[in-house]
This record gives structure tokens, C-alpha cells and sequence, in this order.
């Protein structure tokens, strides 16, 4: 489950759902933070796994990234959450606004070649 006070939860499930993101679906919550039991309520979502072997956990960190820099501009920081994303390339394409299934490919496909490099190097296989 994640939100925020800038979260208007039935909006951001809509449009995660309309994504069709494999093994998993999306419902708008409201609920106060554990954190802060002082806190108000704020909207979120709540997600439900409903295939764990088809779910790409990688994917679904884009595509909420992506959804939350779409949907409400300004109250994320990329650079600020540059630990949790972990990858400049991946942050510049997110920040230009691209489809994050490509940005995935993209990501597996770099993998893909450092793994046939790393492959020589490995004493045990």
C-alpha cells in the first residue's frame, strides 16, 4: 500500500489498472499512516498480487514511479529517491516521460549483455 496527502487514490488505481500490469491490480484505500498515529487519513492505493509468478516487481516500481510523476507533477523528487532508483539512465528516461514497459526492456537488456561478460568470468558454473 502506498499515499500521500497528494494522492487521490480511486485516480491513481484507474490509471494503474488501465496499464495492465501483469500479476497484480490496484484499489483506491484511504487509511492513516502507521508512522504517525497523529497524522490524518490520506488517499493511496492498495495493491493485490493476484499472480506472483507473473509479476515483475522491477516493472511495477516504473510503472508507480511513472504514474506519480504524471499524475501529480512536482511532488516527487527524482533525485531525492536516486538511491531507490538506482540507475541515472533509468531516471532520465522516467523524467522525459517514457513508457515505462520500454524503459524495462531496456534495463533487462543491459542486463542481458552484462551477464554474457560476466559469464567468462565466473570460477563456478
Amino acid at each position: 500500500m502506498i499515499g500521500a496527502d497528494f494522492i487521490h487514490g480511486t485516480e491513481l488505481a484507474t490509471y494503474l489498472n488501465q496499464r495492465w500490469i501483469p500479476g497484480v491490480r490496484f484499489y483506491a484505500v484511504r487509511f492513516q499512516p502507521s508512522s504517525n498515529p497523529a497524522a490524518r487519513e490520506i488517499d493511496g492505493v492498495r495493491f493485490v498480487v493476484t499472480n506472483r509468478d507473473s509479476l515483475d516487481a522491477g516493472r511495477l516500481g516504473l510503472e508507480i514511479a511513472a504514474a506519480l510523476l504524471k499524475l501529480y507533477p512536482g511532488k516527487i523528487s527524482l533525485e531525492t529517491n536516486r538511491k531507490l532508483i538506482g540507475n541515472l539512465q533509468t531516471m532520465q528516461a522516467l523524467a522525459a516521460g517514457d513508457d515505462p514497459e520500454s524503459i524495462r526492456q531496456q534495463e533487462q537488456d543491459a542486463l542481458e549483455t552484462f551477464l554474457a561478460v560476466r559469464q567468462k568470468y565466473l570460477l563456478y558454473r
